[in-house]
């Protein structure tokens, strides 16, 4: 509307504020739906100005990852634990404890290390309830507990050489 009254003097009558408010309405459609005119080189260069804040961004809200890679040399110096009798499920947890230390090791990598040098009982243990648990304290624990050491070394050899003796005795 170019001014609220007419040449003459009077207001615009409501046919032609709704022609003018149309006219109005066309005018802001055609401009906003007009193709962009940017160029293809300075389209390509704010492309690569946005991917480059992402990046800059996701270091920013990682600041304290940092990615260490398990080798199977520091993997293959943990034993294998069986889950024999004789086995000590803590001495065990110590070594893993100290390995990992000296390998700078994640607890989640910590986690899979031990996973993987496991046979045996021990095995089937992880495989059955061991899964359960994703955190290493939490199934540090829960593998302790199953697996703790119930007799001492002088109590197994004394068991062993009863074995011995009942065999020689058949």
């Amino acid at each position: 509307m170019q001014s609220q009254k007419n040449d003459d003097g009077t207001f615009p009558d409501k046919t032609e504020l709704l022609k003018e408010i149309k006219s109005l309405r066309k005018q802001v459609e055609l401009l906003s739906n007009r193709p962009p005119q940017i160029d293809p080189s300075i389209a390509a260069v704010l492309s690569t100005l946005i991917e480059t804040q992402k990046q800059l961004l996701d270091r920013q809200t990682n600041q304290n990852v940092i990615q260490i890679t398990s080798t199977n040399d520091t993997a293959n110096s943990i034993q294998i634990f069986k889950g024999d009798i004789i086995d000590n499920a803590f001495e065990w947890m110590k070594e893993v404890e100290r390995i990992s230390t000296l390998a700078h090791l994640s607890n989640e990598l910590k986690l899979t290390n031990a996973i993987s040098r496991l046979s045996g009982s021990a095995k089937n243990w992880q495989l059955s309830t061991g899964k359960n648990f994703n955190d290493w304290t939490v199934w540090k624990t829960a593998f302790a507990s199953r697996f703790k050491r119930r007799i001492t070394m002088q109590e197994f050899l004394a068991h062993q050489s009863e074995r011995k003796l009942s065999t020689v005795k058949l």
